[in-house]
């Protein structure tokens, strides 16, 4: 197997912009370590549906759906040596399911008779990301799967999830939430908003929320403090087993892409959060269409033919410069796989299981 981590990390992270079939390689990924035994999960944090189209499934549900009969209708029975099971975050579900697992039916039902998740997700940055850190946290305790594929979002800085501890704490710790966490059991929480010096603060979260939202706060109050450092420990827990030896990401690209330096922000970003880079991965090379400079017969073919072909030759040796620079910047040590530009965009399991074979 080419990528061996497969075989012994507990959580791999696909990253890379739009347009570089990310997805599509998450899903290649996870079924080739399931062919090898191992029993995956894969997630996807990106709210396009890019994954079940991979998969060749109209939808993809919230909780780990079971593909193994599905894999096995196409490759034979008991050849599958492992497992594979795949979702799509639902933030409003991981959301409640948390509140329920932390709190009880007491905490979870105020919340969702609230307005509050509507808030957070509408004013509060990334909260979809950050909610994927609690899923994984859910999945990784539930040990039902050796190993997770988390497939996120197109983006120049994929790993921003990561930040979610702090940010959850400097959202919580803000003045105007310290007016609601302050005591919150006495009747001093209800007549410090009435002061005059809370006016100013409220008017700004009133003007965000509507007042409505602010009545939410002041009766979930004795919950929201329980809420947070519970939220914030679960994700310190996760954090930590992203940033060891047990995890890692992988960077996905194309020859376009390599052109424009897109690896090097992810690369700075993931040294600067301490995670592992596992592998790069770049989809869509055009290397094997033009392998030569001057084939045989170039120089007899007809003058179209041969000024496309110069012109795919020029196209392959930027790809080389970007590559050999790629690597030099990855180190020798991490691999660079390249599939290439196939006739079609991968759509259903046959096609998965072919992209498995090239990049495992």
């Amino acid at each position: 197997m080419k990528l061996e981590f497969l075989l012994d990390t507990k959580i791999v992270i696909l990253c890379g912009t739009g347009g570089v079939g990310k997805t599509t390689t998450a899903a290649a990924l996870a079924l080739a370590a399931a062919l090898e035994g191992r029993h995956v999960g894969l997630i996807t944090i990106d709210p396009a549906r890019r994954l079940a189209t991979s998969l060749g499934l109209n939808r993809l549900k919230s909780d780990p759906q079971p593909l193994n009969k599905y894999i096995e209708e196409e490759i034979g029975k008991g050849k599958l040596k492992g497992s594979l099971s795949a979702m799509m975050l639902d933030s409003e579900n991981t959301f409640y399911r948390f509140l329920k697992n932390v709190g009880g039916s007491d905490i979870h039902d105020s919340f969702k008779s609230s307005t509050l998740f509507e808030v957070i997700a509408g004013n509060f940055g990334g909260a979809h990301d950050f909610l994927a850190m609690e899923k994984l946290f859910e999945l990784d305790k539930s040990g039902a799967f050796d190993l997770l594929v988390l497939d996120t979002p197109p983006a120049r800085h994929t790993l921003d999830f990561l930040d979610a501890p702090e940010m959850i704490a400097r959202f919580f710790d803000d003045r105007i939430f310290t007016w609601f966490l302050t005591n919150p059991r006495s009747h001093g929480v209800a007549e410090r908003l009435r002061a005059t010096s809370a006016k100013v603060a409220l008017s700004v979260l009133e003007k965000l929320t509507g007042e409505g939202v602010i009545n939410d706060f002041v009766s979930l109050a004795p919950h929201i403090y329980k809420v947070k450092n519970a939220f914030v420990e679960r994700q310190q827990v996760i954090r930590k087993l992203l940033t060891s030896n047990q995890a890692g990401a992988i960077f996905v690209s194309s020859p376009t892409d390599l052109s424009r330096g897109e690896a090097k922000p992810f690369l700075k970003d993931a040294r600067a959060k301490g995670i592992d880079i596992l592998a790069f991965v770049v989809n869509r090379s055009l290397r094997g269409l033009a392998p030569e400079a001057e084939p045989r017969g170039l120089r007899s073919a007809p003058a179209a033919v041969a000024e496309n072909y110069r012109r795919l030759r020029f196209l392959v040796e930027e790809e080389e410069k970007n590559l050999k620079l790629l690597k030099e910047l990855a180190g020798t040590d991490r691999p660079v796989i390249t599939a290439p530009e196939l006739e079609e965009d991968v759509h259903d399991l046959p096609g998965l299981l072919a992209l498995a074979e090239i990049l495992g």
